[in-house]
């Protein structure tokens, strides 16, 4: 069985883009992440020391994106899954970051890239 930790769909504003045009003002971003865990031990005793505080999480994720401008979103979900393996040793981590506006005018709901990293 695998348990998971997941935040869905965290929006998040941030400079991202290859152009400066669009390096120029924040866009928004979506994020959903996975942290592979066993929360067997946290569930049997209600321990919220036993597993992965959301709220720590989401900071941790804010400190991270707000942290400079990025040029990929490739290199966006590296970053947050290498951060999160790093600050909370989940078995494995899955990051996927949503780029609404990268293709306007395409009739494309989002861009995306979906990666998966364990330690």
């Amino acid at each position: 069985m695998k348990d998971k930790i997941i935040l869905d769909n965290a929006k998040f504003f941030v400079h991202l883009g290859v152009s400066e045009k669009e390096l120029k003002k924040k866009q928004p971003i979506f994020v959903t992440i996975e942290l592979l865990c066993d929360i067997r031990s946290a569930a049997k005793e209600d321990d919220i020391e036993k597993t992965f505080n959301w709220e720590q999480i989401h900071e941790r994720m804010f400190e991270l994106i707000s942290s400079q401008q990025w040029r990929l979103v490739e290199t966006l979900a590296e970053k947050l899954a290498s951060c999160l393996l790093k600050n909370f040793s989940p078995q494995a981590v899955r990051v996927r970051v949503e780029k609404p506006s990268s293709l306007k005018g395409k009739k494309v709901h989002f861009c995306a890239v979906d990666i998966e990293r364990k330690p």
